[in-house]
């Protein structure tokens, strides 16, 4: 797990998601809900199915990689992450939730809670799309999260580059070093 992505996200549980923890986006902190998929292209995901989260995925840039359970090879300049949906039900809209590997070690950020490598039922995850989903009985920072995320959508690799955040994010304001990787016309 990257120290410093954790870190960061851990000390955020309010502003940042689980796909942006699995994309590494730190550029843009939460509205409503979080960053959700499809958002960096302006086409956000409005239905929560596996076929719109697949499609939201890939307009961010993501390369589908396989529905599972095998999971795919690491590659050079991509971060895999695994997918997940909990579909619209009589007490929610729906939800999504990923995973990420780094170095093997497969993590997530479940809701509002810190970055952690163990699922649903606290066995540490080897596999997202074997991994228990079901967090309805479980308590992430004192509240009862409703989603049953019983469908895997698949792997993804995303590119990993260093995001050129906007001066006013959250990212630029805590992480100088960050922000002088950019080009030179690009710090204020």
């Amino acid at each position: 797990m990257a120290d410093t992505d954790e870190a960061f996200f851990n000390g955020r549980p309010s502003e940042f998601n689980c796909y942006a923890y699995a994309t590494g986006d730190r550029c843009r902190p939460s509205q409503v809900g979080g960053l959700r998929p499809g958002e960096s292209a302006a086409k956000p995901i409005s239905k929560f199915t596996p076929f719109d989260l697949k499609n939201a995925l890939i307009a961010d840039g993501a390369v589908f990689a396989g529905e599972g359970p095998d999971i795919p090879p690491e590659r050079e300049g991509m971060r895999l992450i695994g997918a997940a949906i909990s579909p619209k039900d009589e007490s929610h809209e729906g939800d999504f939730h990923f995973y990420r590997l780094d170095s093997g070690v497969w993590t997530h950020r479940p809701g509002k809670g810190l970055v952690s490598g163990v699922d649903a039922e606290g066995a540490p995850i080897s596999n997202p799309a074997l991994a228990k989903r079901d967090y309805r009985q479980v308590l992430i920072n004192e509240f009862h999260w409703p989603y049953n995320y019983k469908y895997f959508v698949g792997y993804f690799y995303f590119p990993i580059k260093k995001l050129k955040c906007p001066e006013r994010s959250v990212d630029n304001q805590n992480f100088p070093d960050h922000r002088a990787s950019q080009p030179k016309e690009a710090v204020r």
